[in-house]
């Protein structure tokens, strides 16, 4: 590795140009100017072109980058604050327990007493029900919107690359007639003179530009064809999880599960800790004291389940969840028009574009060669040249 050489070890290495000796890469390569890519040719033809060549880097390939989103693009942060003010329903659900407890142990019921765990965490889990709904409502909110968005840009960005690939073509197109219109004046005095010229050069080889012109023709009309059906074909909805498409799936699939694993956990923790669960089978006798306990029990257990709620519905967690379904929809989109513009690209841009390139420079080429030959043609004819400006005519 030279990068591990010393300063001894390096002596008598001869640096190779554009790479860096410390790191042993080759430097990046500068790129070249339209004047300094095609010296040939004049200032109307340079125009010309580095459109094409525009076109051709641009529109290569049609695809879209959708930008991702952080947890800022989704409202404030959250605040311990907002957490606090969620506890009140448990904390009143908390008051309600230890008031059923009173009531159950002056009524001195067994079947009460026994009910008592379940009916306190009943009254806890009730309590949790108004700060997670709350906090479900504003999340998805957030979510759904996120979503819409995303569906619209998708639309927008497919449009945009029609427009901006149409936009190329037609750029392309207007400095193409700029190129061509001295030549076109100068070939007009080409042919009027053929039959000299040839016997002057009978292997004179005179440009004709038409190809040019005709492998514009129909070129934008292919690309806003091809677009039209491809906004048929992209089909969003595919690519957005059944979850995130309304606000019902996501209480259906989200919200109630959510709440009714919750439940079922207060239940069974109830049910493991119960005293009534005794293994003697006997009736275990429950002082006041026993009833508080369940009651704080059942309370920090729905507070436990409000923290969670709120822990698991952070903008940041929702923020991954958007962006892993924004890399979806965008993978599936730029599959579909790789699918039914890829082919269509290829021919309009790299092939189309790329031929008229290499015949714009060969024309110019031959248009260079020429110039000799048709003086002496015209000389020949006994025609002044001594009005000719080259440069008025692009030569």
């Amino acid at each position: 590795n030279f990068s591990s050489m010393s300063s001894d070890d390096k002596k008598g290495y001869t640096p190779v140009p554009d790479v860096d000796p410390e790191l042993g890469t080759a430097s990046p390569k500068v790129k070249l100017t339209p004047a300094e890519k095609y010296p040939e040719a004049n200032p109307q033809e340079l125009e010309f072109l580095s459109s094409l060549d525009d076109a051709i880097d641009e529109c290569g390939k049609p695809q879209i980058t959708l930008p991702t989103i952080d947890a800022g693009d989704l409202g404030p942060p959250d605040s311990i604050q907002n957490l606090v003010t969620s506890l009140k329903f448990p904390t009143a659900a908390l008051g309600a327990s230890v008031v059923a407890g009173l009531v159950i142990m002056a009524a001195n019921s067994p079947l009460f007493i026994a009910l008592f765990p379940y009916v306190s965490c009943i009254i806890a889990f009730a309590g949790t029900i108004p700060p997670s709904r709350e906090r479900f409502t504003n999340q998805s909110e957030a979510l759904l919107r996120k979503t819409n968005e995303q569906k619209e840009m998708v639309e927008t960005k497919v449009n945009t690359i029609a427009t901006t690939a149409i936009g190329y073509i037609d750029k392309a197109e207007s400095r193409m007639n700029a190129a061509l219109a001295p030549m076109k004046s100068r070939l007009d005095e080409v042919t009027k003179i053929e039959k000299t010229l040839r016997m002057v050069d009978p292997s004179i080889d005179i440009p004709d530009v038409s190809d040019i012109e005709e492998s514009f023709e129909g070129s934008a009309g292919q690309i806003d064809s091809v677009f039209k059906i491809i906004l048929a074909a992209v089909d969003i909805s595919r690519s957005i999880p059944n979850l995130f498409q309304s606000r019902e799936n996501l209480e259906r699939g989200a919200f109630y599960p959510f709440m009714g694993i919750m439940l079922v956990i207060q239940l069974m923790t109830v049910w493991l800790t119960s005293p009534h669960t005794s293994s003697n089978g006997g009736a275990v006798e429950l002082e006041q004291v026993d009833m508080l306990i369940m009651s704080f029990r059942t309370y920090f257990t729905g507070v436990g389940q409000v923290i969670l709620a709120f822990l698991l519905s952070q903008y940041s967690t929702i923020a991954r969840q958007i962006n892993s379904m924004i890399k979806s929809i965008e993978r599936s989109t730029n599959e579909v028009l790789e699918e039914k513009a890829g082919e269509t690209f290829s021919l309009v841009f790299d092939k189309g574009l790329g031929g008229v390139r290499e015949k714009m420079l060969k024309v110019i080429r031959d248009m260079e060669k020429i110039e000799g030959p048709m003086q002496k043609a015209k000389q020949m004819q006994g025609v002044s040249l001594g009005g000719f400006d080259k440069e008025k005519f692009g030569f």
